[in-house]
């Protein structure tokens, strides 16, 4: 009991649990330790990337402060520190929200992303030598993957 059949091979939940962790550490550290933004930092990127989202679906819409807090789980403090360097360097626009003046609003200014759009492009060409190893459907079955990998383990980390 508490083994289980992967391929040929039989595992126990430890291997599983082990070699999940190990995948998912290597997979990190591969991201973050290669640099693979320049001109921002690893979390300013990432924000640019949903505003740029929320900017494509709604050119008018404006996300807050918290909702960006909730996506990326960024303390608030640090959230503060990305939004106003990505304001200093022209990225973003910030404003109070007409309707509750506590919320702060932000929204990306398309026309300061040249460093956001040479990252993008850089990153996306990688994404696209890597396609050429996996194949684009494994590259769709491991973004599947990964999405609920992610929302799984949210789950898991709220039942806490």
């Amino acid at each position: 009991m508490g083994e289980m059949e992967c391929g040929k091979e039989i595992l126990n939940k430890e291997d599983v649990k082990e070699q999940l962790l190990d995948a998912w550490l290597k997979l990190s550290s591969s991201i973050s330790n290669h640099r693979l933004v320049s001109g921002v930092s690893f979390n300013e990127a990432l924000i640019c990337n949903i505003l740029y989202r929320q900017y494509s679906q709604d050119p008018s819409g404006m996300m807050t402060a918290t909702e960006l807090c909730r996506q990326t789980h960024i303390l608030k403090s640090q959230m503060n520190a990305i939004l106003t360097s990505l304001e200093k360097k022209h990225m973003i626009f910030r404003q109070r929200s007409e309707n509750d003046r506590r919320q702060i609003e932000v929204r990306i200014a398309p026309d300061h992303l040249e460093v956001y759009y040479e990252n993008h492009a850089r990153i996306l060409q990688l994404v696209s030598r890597l396609l050429e190893r996996i194949s684009e459907k494994e590259g769709l079955n491991a973004a599947r993957m990964l999405n609920y990998l992610a929302a799984s383990f949210e789950e898991v980390i709220e039942e806490k």
